[in-house]
């Protein structure tokens, strides 16, 4: 016998097919090879996900893309002629681009980089210091 989940219990099945979902942005920037077209194909099945394909042309227009765009992922193909690290550090310094993550794909050695773009917080007395610590820290001591 099947059962639901508990949480989905008591929610009528209209209600449930017509709650809204999170969709989330992702922006694959390269030189539109075989790779970047495959992944594109791949990802664009999942209804969760809208995706945007784009050469990268100069910071300009990089940045006019990502503002059209809103994207919540950036993703990079270290294999490309792009330049990552001019990328990476021009992503970092535009506060608007905070809370972006950026997955950088090493096809070569089979690894993927997740860098999640630093959230930008005013500190404007002490204790705002002892919050952010403690929103940070992954492991206090004791």
């Amino acid at each position: 016998m099947l059962t639901q989940p508990p949480h989905l219990s008591n929610t009528p099945m209209e209600a449930r097919l017509h709650t809204p979902m999170q969709i989330y942005h992702v922006l694959i920037v390269g030189d539109q090879t075989l790779f970047e077209e495959g992944i594109s194909k791949v990802l664009s099945n999942d209804p969760d996900l809208s995706i945007t394909c784009a050469s990268y042309t100069d910071d300009v227009s990089f940045l006019e893309l990502i503002n059209r765009t809103k994207p919540d992922v950036i993703m990079l193909n270290e294999s490309s002629s792009l330049d990552l690290l001019h990328i990476l550090e021009f992503l970092l310094f535009y506060p608007i681009l905070e809370n972006i993550s950026v997955i950088v794909f090493r096809l070569e050695s089979n690894v993927v980089d997740v860098i999640d773009l630093p959230r930008r917080v005013q500190v404007k007395k002490s204790a705002d210091f002892k919050s952010l610590i403690m929103e940070t820290s992954i492991h206090p001591r004791e």
